[in-house]
């Protein structure tokens, strides 16, 4: 057999003809713009650190400015907060996050109602947003990879469903309170 009637490519990394990113995650079904993501954050460690302990990395801060917001900040989710989590069917999360912002509106407007000063009401959606944001891209990876439910440093009982409707009734009801009886 001549080297010219040889057909197989002798570099096996040659016969990719799609991106490299793709090649790990293609059973997801993502897009291009997620698979690259994805590639990124699994070369950052996404797998055993939080996003917050990402941002720190060495590795993280040598990224190029647009690969750094691309897996730390979501715009979507600055401006649709929890909503992209349940789109994204991310239910338990969602949940939590939700009575999260019901619970720090509520210590806002208890601490507005003790020192008689008034926030200015972006702040009542813009910090959580902010937060959620930055989560976002690391979450929806940790969802797909590895099926995570909720965060694992949650206490157990945030773990199961009735603990996250538990969490969301107890932070509606607080909320409720406060804002009642910071307007009376």
């Amino acid at each position: 057999m001549s080297e010219t009637t040889n057909t197989e490519p002798t570099n096996p990394e040659s016969t990719t003809a799609v991106p490299e990113p793709s090649s790990e995650f293609e059973q997801y079904k993502l897009s291009e713009k997620w698979l690259k993501r994805f590639k990124l954050l699994k070369n950052l460690g996404a797998d055993s650190q939080s996003m917050f302990s990402i941002m720190k990395t060495p590795e993280f801060k040598g990224l190029s400015n647009s690969e750094r917001i691309s897996v730390s900040l979501n715009f979507f989710v600055l401006f649709f907060g929890p909503l992209y989590y349940l789109i994204k069917k991310m239910w338990m999360k969602a949940g939590f996050i939700i009575a999260s912002i019901w619970v720090f509106n509520g210590l806002l407007y208890l601490v507005q109602g003790l020192l008689g000063f008034q926030f200015p009401s972006v702040i009542f959606w813009v910090v959580p947003n902010v937060i959620c944001a930055q989560m976002a891209c690391h979450d929806y990876y940790k969802h797909v990879t590895a099926e995570e439910k909720i965060w694992p440093q949650v206490p157990e009982f945030f773990k199961k469903p009735v603990g996250i409707i538990s969490y969301l009734v107890v932070a509606l009801v607080f909320l409720m309170v406060i804002a009642t009886l910071s307007t009376v």
